[in-house]
């Protein structure tokens, strides 16, 4: 049985394309320290490094087949910076919208209906091609 945690970057990265859970794994169980590092250096949250970290990991294994990667902790050291901006964007406007709401102000919730119109139209695409399966 081959070792998988000699393998180098590279090799992992060819695994990872061809689906196999195994280099997934290796690269969770070899960056997740300096990945979480990373985060909670931008945010000063734990809990929400933690889960910058996981989204980063996820959307890796979801995006496997399309990804081009050179440099796998390049790669993902720049996924969490931008995972990063993209958490501080939202709790902003979180923080925005309830400071409006609790002052009374009128807000503007065209962000969120278009999330919501996109998130929709996302799953009911999901549940029709579970259908189409069975």
């Amino acid at each position: 049985m081959t070792i998988i945690e000699d393998f180098s970057d590279e090799q992992l990265i060819f695994l990872l394309k061809e689906g196999d859970e195994r280099a997934i794994t290796e690269i969770y169980r070899r960056y997740w320290r300096k990945l979480l590092r990373i985060a909670y250096n931008l945010t000063k949250d734990k809990s929400s490094s933690e889960e910058i970290v996981q989204e980063v990991l996820i959307k890796l294994w979801d995006r496997r087949a399309e990804l081009q990667i050179d440099s796998l902790q390049r790669y993902l050291a720049t996924a969490i910076k931008y995972t990063v901006l993209n958490f501080i964007y939202r709790e902003r406007r979180r923080s925005e919208i309830a400071f409006n709401i609790s002052s009374g102000k009128d807000v503007d919730f065209d962000d969120e209906r278009i999330f919501a119109n996109l998130l929709k139209e996302y799953i009911s695409g999901v549940v029709n091609k579970r259908v189409e399966f069975q």
